[in-house]
Parts: C-alpha cells; structure tokens; sequence
C-alpha cells in the first residue's frame, strides 16, 4: 500500500494575502497527486474554505507574529518589535514544542508562508520544509525596527532561520532577498474567476461595477469614503451595514470575491501582491493607494506599471474619497489582457520533489 504524503501547511494570518498565495499552489499540489493536507493558521476557516478547492484538516497553529496594524495602510512598529522581543525570548521552548507537534502529525514535509517559527520547528523534528512568499518577515522587520542593537540580533536570528529552509519559493513579484543561499523565483501566482457579470447586471443593472477592498484588514470603511458616480454600482466588504442604492453588499450576494474580480470593471485597493496580481490575472482596472513605507512597494509598483491597467492617488485622495474623476477616467481606458499565472504550477513542480 502506497503511503499518502502528510503536507503541514502553514500560514500566516495578516489578512488573507499568504492565504491566497498557498491556494493556487495546494490546489496544484492536490491535483498531481494524492496528498493530506494539515493547514494550521490563524485564519477563519470558512475563509479558507473558499480559497481552497480540496480536503483539509485543521492543526494548532504556530506562534507567528504577523505584522501589527493600525488599520489596513498603517504599520505599528512599536508593536511588532515588541511581539518579535518576546517572540525570541522564548525561542527554544517555541520551537520544541511546536517540533513535537509536527512529530505527533507525522507529518512529511512542512510548507510555510511565511511563519518563521515554521522553518526552525520543521529542522528540529527533521522534516524537510520549504518557504513560500513574495516577501519575508525578516525585511519587514528591518523596514519597520531598525538593524542595530537588540533590533539587529532579532533580524539577524531571523535571516539566518530563513535561511535554514530546504528551499525558499519567491513568487513573482518579489522583494530581492539576496542574503538566501537556495532560493528559487517562480512566476506569478494568482486566482482566476469565473465571469460572472450577468448575475450581477440581475442583481443591480449598471454600466460598471466597482469593487471596494482593502483585503482581509480591517478598517477600509472607517477612513476612506466612495464617491457617487453616475452609472457605477459599488460592491462594497460584508460588514458594510449603512447601504446606500449604489452599493452592492458581498455579504447579500452568495459570489466569491475572485469571481467578482473577473467581473468587475475595476478595484479600488491599497496595493499588496493578492490585489496588485489578481487584477492582472482576471484583467481588472485598478485605483491604489500605498501602506506607509511598504518594503514591498518599489517592487509592486514597477509590476503594476508593466502588467496592470491602473492609476495610483496619494493617500489623502483616497481617504477623502477625492478620486472620481480619475476612476471615471480609468474606466474609459482599454484593459490589458488577462496575465498568465504560471508560478503554482510551478512551486508545485518544486515542491513535489520533497516528499
């Protein structure tokens, strides 16, 4: 009898970007070959379950920092120096335990994005385990906190954990990351919808639909304002309760969102690599804002220039909700032809080489 491989999948629950990057790449995975899949993350699972086309179990997630926020745009780097303080303080216990978990799992091989805690634990129980991210947590740290004094120690611990994984996964477009000495780059990676646009049309006739998203953070609704626009219905979060006519809620409207993606005209977002990569992939227009000192920034916004069909307002604009007259003006402009995702299959091609 030929024994099915045990994948521990971990992910990192700061929004639902990691999710949406391991998706594509696990529904590969799944589909090559028979495969149990443990996925321990702090992420709501009913979240999961719509990114995920195939079984899955539930485990006791690692301890991982994420990324502290104050609202979708803002870092608090008080906070996440703080968490990685005492995130090192405990180190040895952290690992060993989450180690004896994995050896309780039997688990075959570990995948991460992009959990340090992951890597180290998967070494110490032997296991072969693989990094999979367009960025790492050891350059958002040094972005946010500084490489000197105790700052300095906690990123060198960090590169050189990273550095310990069986092979790190950079999915395009990503941050350089030149301190890795086995690193591989794939292309980008990105859900495809379904188009879906004539149930929209039933739903609430209009010449366009816009989608209005900050991704899994919270905070969108607080401090950025839509601006009524004449034949443009907005699909608007599910939390969203005062309903004006020309919105559209997702939380009334049984569509996934990336099939929304496919069938909308354009996104109204900040830019991350789920947003900036799913509008080129479903050729989606987008309007985009930045988080405060991104290191990811310079990187996704030279990708946009060269695949997205989109404009970029400074965060005042957006949070004044003074860009209508350049969405109206987008609207106008041809999209670009829907970009090939070629990197799942890819990092899936990789990683069915470690179990």
């Amino acid at each position: 009898m030929v024994s099915v491989p045990h994948i521990v999948v971990d992910i990192s629950a700061n929004g639902f970007g990691h999710l949406a990057q391991m998706a594509p790449i696990l529904n590969c995975l799944a589909g090559d070959r028979k495969v149990r899949i443990t996925l321990r993350t702090e992420v709501d699972p009913e979240i999961c379950r719509q990114f995920l086309e195939i079984p899955f179990e539930f485990g006791p997630a690692p301890k991982d920092p994420n990324m502290r926020m104050k609202g979708p745009l803002d870092v608090d780097s008080d906070g996440l120096f703080e968490d990685y303080k005492e995130l090192f303080t405990e180190w040895d216990e952290v690992v060993s335990r989450d180690a004896q978990i994995l050896k309780k799992l039997r688990a075959d091989v570990v995948l991460t994005n992009i959990a340090v805690v992951s890597v180290a634990s998967a070494k110490a129980a032997n296991l072969p385990v693989a990094a999979i991210c367009s960025l790492n947590w050891a350059d958002v740290f040094a972005t946010y906190c500084g490489t000197s004094g105790v700052a300095g120690r906690i990123y060198s611990q960090l590169i050189q954990t990273y550095d310990k994984a069986t092979r790190f996964i950079q999915l395009s477009p990503h941050m350089k990351m030149d301190w890795l000495s086995d690193c591989c780059s794939v292309g980008p990676v990105a859900r495809q919808g379904q188009d879906i646009r004539n149930e929209l049309e039933k739903l609430k006739p209009a010449r366009h639909y816009v989608i209005a998203s900050m991704g899994g953070i919270p905070g969108m609704h607080d401090i950025i304002p839509l601006p009524k626009l004449d034949d443009v219905v907005w699909i608007v979060p599910p939390d969203w309760n005062d309903l004006r006519t020309d919105w559209l809620s997702r939380g009334k409207i049984n569509i996934p969102f990336i099939d929304l993606m496919r069938s909308a005209d354009l996104l109204v977002t900040k830019a991350g690599y789920g947003s900036v990569t799913e509008c080129a992939i479903n050729s989606t227009r987008m309007i985009y804002t930045e988080r405060s000192d991104w290191c990811e920034n310079p990187v996704l916004e030279k990708w946009i220039r060269d695949n997205c069909t989109a404009y970029k307002v400074n965060r005042e604009t957006m949070q004044l909700g003074d860009y209508g007259e350049k969405l109206k003006w987008l609207l106008k402009e041809p999209v670009r032809p829907s970009l090939t995702s070629t990197g799942a299959a890819q990092a899936a091609a990789i990683l069915s080489k470690l179990f």
